[in-house]
C-alpha cells in the first residue's frame, strides 16, 4: 500500500486515505473511518458518490467499536478504471483489499446503489459475515424497477446503454458545477430530495459537494456504474449467504420503500428497518442503530 497526490485528482489524498495495487496493476483508493482497531466493515459509496459519503460515520463507528473501510468503485475517486467490469467483478477487488489489509472477517454495507455492491460481497465472499442495505434499489431485471427508479437514473441508465457521451457530457457539466458554483450545484442537486435529505446534507454541505466531485474526477467511471446499475446483478439475492439488515427511509424519494419490502422478502435470513419520515439519507442520523445491529 502506497500515498501518493496527482495534480490531476480534484481532491487531495487525506490522511485517513489510502491507495493499494491490485495484481492487474490498477489502483483502487480508499478511506477509513472509525476506531482503526475495530472490527471492519467494507462501506460501499452511492451512485455519483465516492469514498467522501461515509464521512458522516466515523463519529458513531468509533463508539461501537467498527472500523468502516470505504473504497471507491473503479474510475472513482482514487481509484483507476476497469473498463467492461461487472457487478460480481467487485468481490475480486475486494478480496485482494481485505487480504491486503490481514482481515479474516468483516461486514459489508452499502448506501444507494452501493447496496448492490455489498450484497455481491455478501454472495461472493466467504470472509463477509453481515450485509447491510441502506436505501438499497432493487435489480433492474426486477418488475417495475425501471419504471419507478426516479427520472434522473433512469435517463442515466437509458443512455448509458447507447448514448454515454451524453452522460459523460451531463456529468462534467455537474463537476464544472459543482468545482465553481457549488451552492448552486447543491442546491439544483437537493432540489427535489425530501425535507429530511435536504437537512441532513445541510449539516455538512461540502462533503457532499467532495463526494459528487470524486464521482466525477474521471467521467467515464461514473458511465461504467450506471452501465452496470442497468444490468442483472449476475447472482440471486435468495442465495445470499449471510444475515442481512435492511434499512430505508418512509419517505426516500431516489429508491421507492417498497422496494425494501422486495428485497426483505427474497433474502431468507433478513431483517427489515424502516425509518419513519426518512429519506435516501437516512444513515446520516441513524448510524449509531445500523452499527448496533452488525455483529462485531
Amino acid at each position: 500500500m502506497r500515498r501518493r497526490y496527482s495534480a490531476a485528482m480534484d481532491t487531495a489524498l487525506r490522511d485517513i486515505d489510502q491507495l493499494l495495487t491490485l495484481p492487474d496493476g490498477r489502483t483502487i483508493g480508499y478511506a477509513t473511518y472509525g476506531d482503526p482497531t475495530g472490527y471492519p466493515v467494507l462501506y460501499m459509496h452511492g451512485g455519483l458518490s465516492c469514498r467522501i459519503d461515509a464521512t458522516s460515520c466515523g463519529p458513531a463507528a468509533a463508539a461501537a467499536g467498527i472500523r468502516v473501510i470505504a473504497p471507491d468503485r473503479p474510475g472513482i475517486g482514487l481509484s483507476d478504471r476497469h473498463k467492461g467490469a461487472s457487478l460480481l467483478d467487485w468481490p475480486v477487488d475486494m478480496g485482494h483489499l481485505i487480504h491486503a489489509l490481514g482481515i479474516e472477517q468483516c461486514a459489508a454495507m452499502g448506501w444507494s446503489f452501493g447496496s448492490a455492491y455489498a450484497a455481491a460481497c455478501g454472495f461472493a465472499l466467504p470472509q463477509v459475515t453481515d450485509t447491510v442495505l441502506i436505501a438499497s434499489p432493487i435489480p433492474c431485471d426486477w418488475h417495475g424497477m425501471r419504471e419507478q427508479i426516479n427520472e434522473m437514473d433512469r435517463r442515466f441508465m437509458k443512455l448509458s446503454r447507447h448514448a454515454g457521451f451524453i452522460d459523460e457530457s451531463a456529468f462534467l457539466a455537474m463537476r464544472e458545477m459543482a468545482l465553481h458554483r457549488p451552492n448552486a450545484f447543491v442546491s439544483q442537486a437537493t432540489a427535489d430530495l425530501s425535507d429530511h435529505s435536504k437537512s441532513m446534507i445541510a449539516i455538512n454541505p461540502q462533503e457532499f459537494i467532495d463526494a459528487s466531485l470524486g464521482a466525477f474526477v474521471h467521467p467515464s467511471g461514473a458511465l461504467d456504474d450506471y452501465r452496470i446499475w442497468d444490468q442483472p446483478w449476475g447472482f440471486d439475492l435468495a442465495s445470499l449467504g449471510t444475515p442481512t439488515q435492511i434499512w430505508h427511509g418512509t419517505v426516500d424519494e431516489l429508491c421507492p420503500p417498497e422496494w425494501a419490502g422486495r428485497l426483505r422478502d427474497v433474502i431468507s435470513d433478513s431483517e427489515l428497518h424502516l425509518v419513519a419520515d426518512a429519506g435516501h439519507f437516512l444513515a446520516h442520523d441513524h448510524w449509531d442503530q445500523i452499527f448496533a445491529r452488525i455483529a462485531v
